[in-house]
């Protein structure tokens, strides 16, 4: 009989682990690459405090490539608290976008980055990017592959309402890509304007976007009646986060102390969304 349990337990660790993916995610377009930028950090620091009799052209180069990956992770941690905020702000929004299939019933993942304004490839706040695959009308692909579409929102004090309103566009897009791309297509080929683009009247997608501010703004409106904290914005924990990670001695890897401001913030969240 114990043997019996126990191969049903594996099994039922197998079935969680081959299903993981079965919904779309959103997820931190900075992850990726997270780990070689610690990795690269860690190495650079030891490096500076370790060689004492580096060049002053080596040592000044080195401390380039040392703000080139602080730079990167702090957008990552960046990006990541604003997903959390979306998470405990307004869970509707989140849980929408965080489990999105396409018109097959495909899951697609949505990447999000918080961006410098000057990084940007298209001047606007918040711009979605999500393209139709040649052999499949339905499937959509971005720069992180199949079955996925990507948000870059600039570094400002509205990132958060700027988020629910990319994913408003994303949920129409994905779920009716064939379609939206042929009426893309017919009413945007010859407009000029860029910040008119995905906003005609006829527009779904533009429709879908002002549903989904709507509702954040419904949603924020709750949680700060319930007693939930004013998240900060993004532009205000640039500075705590970057001296934070500047600070941190440990090799990259989540030890426990990492683990456990993870925990503490899932947590957090979690019990803010109980409350409502």
């Amino acid at each position: 009989m114990k043997s019996f349990l126990r191969l049903k337990y594996i099994v039922a660790i197998l079935w969680f682990l081959s299903t993981g993916d079965l919904f779309g995610k959103i997820r931190n377009g900075y992850e990726p690459q997270l780990y070689p930028n610690k990795v690269a950090l860690h190495r650079l620091k030891l490096r500076i405090v370790e060689e004492k009799n580096m060049s002053p052209a080596i040592r000044h180069s080195l401390r380039s490539e040392m703000k080139d990956a602080l730079d990167y992770i702090t957008l990552y941690e960046l990006t990541e608290e604003l997903i959390y905020q979306l998470k405990a702000v307004s869970p509707r929004t989140y849980h929408q976008s965080d489990t999105i299939r396409d018109k097959r019933g495909r899951p697609t993942d949505i990447y999000v980055k918080l961006i410098p304004k000057d990084s940007a490839k298209i001047k606007l706040l918040a711009t979605s990017y999500v393209w139709q695959t040649a052999s499949d009308k339905d499937l959509s692909f971005s720069e992180y592959g199949e079955r996925s579409a990507s948000i870059e929102i600039w570094l400002c004090d509205n990132a958060l309402f700027l988020f629910s309103h990319e994913l408003g566009h994303l949920n129409y897009i994905i779920q009716n890509l064939s379609a939206y791309t042929q009426f893309y297509s017919n009413a945007y080929s010859l407009q000029s304007r860029i910040n008119y683009i995905g906003h005609s009247r006829y527009d779904q997608s533009g429709s879908s976007a002002e549903h989904f501010q709507k509702m954040f703004l419904q949603d924020r409106k709750e949680y700060l009646r319930n007693g939930g904290v004013k998240p900060p914005s993004p532009l205000a924990l640039i500075n705590p986060i970057r001296r934070n990670i500047k600070n941190t001695e440990e090799p990259p890897g989540q030890n426990a102390k990492q683990l456990w401001a993870l925990f503490w913030r899932r947590h957090h969240f979690d019990s803010v969304n109980e409350t409502r």
